[in-house]
Parts: structure tokens; C-alpha cells; sequence
């Protein structure tokens, strides 16, 4: 039985049970179809549901006829017409949402403080350029504890939307959206290792060759020139530089 079904089933219970005191005859010929003969009324009721969870949305379309019982002794007899379900769910509305709003307002912002090609950057951080720099850590922790309630909050204020008023809007910073703001030691150390991170990618594209590691202290000397130590192998040199013997700079 899938989740749309299940909601068939305590909608059914609470009606019968609780709105009309367990006299399901009765439910059956409110509910009736508009217009069918009154002997009829109460014969059967369809009810069509759709459960949309996160990972999947289910439908269900089910009729329910009642038996000869009376009173409280009446049996609800089912009978599946259809059911289907869908790979579209709350997943994807969320990930549309932040998508479609998070992102290019947090790309506004940044073109706003003046940070140099915004659009470069976002594409580094959250594109597909980026995937393979050994960030995807950092990728999900910013996505859990950023943009996933992030954009709950604005679900969330969608609920209460008015679709008759045209001037309706939401205009608030991430501040004022997010219950809970991530940790200011989570956030330090997340800017400085990614900022390192991107410091070492570029260098290393400019001068990586695949050589051996042989000249160490060449390396030393051209990426911290501060440094007083020139370690002649790698292994000394792994602790300053994070890279294998094969993809030295050298």
C-alpha cells in the first residue's frame, strides 16, 4: 500500500469515526456524486489522492462502496482503480527554488559588494566547474545548513501566499529567513579552506607538470618565498605542499 492510499484511509477514518459519529452511510451519501439518483447516492465514493514526498509523489484513485450492514456494523469495501507513482518530488521543488532564487540573489549580492566576476565565481563554488577540487564536503554542508532551509523558509512563506493579491512578494535577506544561522566557526573555517583551496588549484594548473619530484626546493622557494627551509625530498615537502611525487611542480 503506498503512502496515497494510506492518506485515503485515515481521511475515511476520521470522517466516518469522528465527523459523523461512526455512521458511514451517512458520510457516504453527503459525499455522494452531485446529481445520481437518491437511492444511489450513497452506493460508492471515489477518492483521488496524491502524496508528494521527497523522494517520489504517489497517486491513487480509489472507489469505496459500503455492504448490507446497518448502522454502525457497515463495512467499506475497496477497490484500487489506479496508482502511479512519479520520480518528481519535494526534492526537486526545493531544489528549483534554490535554483531559480537563492542563487542568483546571492550572485546579486556579491556583484553589489564589488567582488570581480561574480558569475565566475558562483560557476567555481556551485557549477559544475568545481566538482572536482575535493570540496564536495563543504558543497553539502553549505547546502544542509544554508540553502535547504533557505529555501524551506520560502515554501514555507508560499503557504500563506494570496493568489488574488498582485503586489504580493517576499523581499528578505538570508539573515532574516534562516530559524537558525550556521555557526560564525563553521563559516571561518569554511571561507579560509576554500579560500586556500583555490590559491592551490590555480597554482597548481599554472606550473604542475606530471615529472618527478626531484627539485622540492625550486617549488618551496617559488610558492612561499618566506620560507627559509628548502626541503630537498618529497616527503618533507608533502607537509607544505599536499601534492604525490607524480604531479609535482618541479
Amino acid at each position: 500500500m503506498d503512502e496515497a492510499t494510506c492518506g485515503q484511509m485515515v481521511y475515511l477514518y476520521n470522517e466516518t469515526q469522528v465527523n459523523f459519529a461512526g455512521d458511514s452511510k451517512a458520510f457516504f451519501c453527503r459525499h455522494g456524486a452531485p446529481g445520481s439518483p437518491a437511492d444511489q447516492r450513497g452506493a460508492a465514493l471515489r477518492i483521488a489522492s496524491i502524496d508528494i514526498g521527497g523522494g517520489t509523489s504517489d497517486l491513487s484513485v480509489t472507489q469505496f462502496s459500503l455492504d448490507d450492514g446497518l448502522g454502525h456494523n457497515v463495512k467499506i469495501i475497496p477497490q484500487l482503480l489506479f496508482r502511479e507513482g512519479f520520480k518528481l518530488a519535494g526534492d526537486d521543488i526545493l531544489l528549483d527554488v534554490i535554483q531559480r532564487y537563492l542563487l542568483p540573489a546571492l550572485q546579486q549580492t556579491l556583484e553589489r559588494a564589488g567582488v570581480a566576476h561574480p558569475a565566475a565565481l558562483m560557476d567555481t563554488l556551485f557549477g559544475n566547474q568545481g566538482r572536482l577540487d575535493g570540496l564536495s564536503t563543504r558543497r553539502q554542508q553549505t547546502t544542509l545548513q544554508l540553502f535547504m532551509p533557505l529555501g524551506r523558509a520560502i515554501l514555507q512563506a508560499y503557504e500563506a501566499y494570496d493568489p488574488l493579491d498582485a503586489g504580493a512578494e517576499l523581499a528578505a535577506t538570508f539573515g532574516e529567513l534562516l530559524s537558525q544561522r550556521p555557526t560564525t566557526a563553521y563559516c571561518t573555517l569554511s571561507t579560509r579552506r576554500f579560500s586556500a583551496s583555490l590559491v592551490l588549484t590555480r597554482r597548481r594548473s599554472t606550473f604542475c607538470t606530471p615529472r618527478c619530484c626531484c627539485r622540492c626546493a625550486i617549488c618551496t622557494r617559488r610558492f612561499y618565498p618566506d620560507r627559509s627551509a628548502s626541503p630537498p625530498a618529497c616527503a618533507p615537502f608533502a607537509k607544505w605542499w599536499p601534492i604525490t611525487p607524480a604531479t609535482c611542480c618541479c
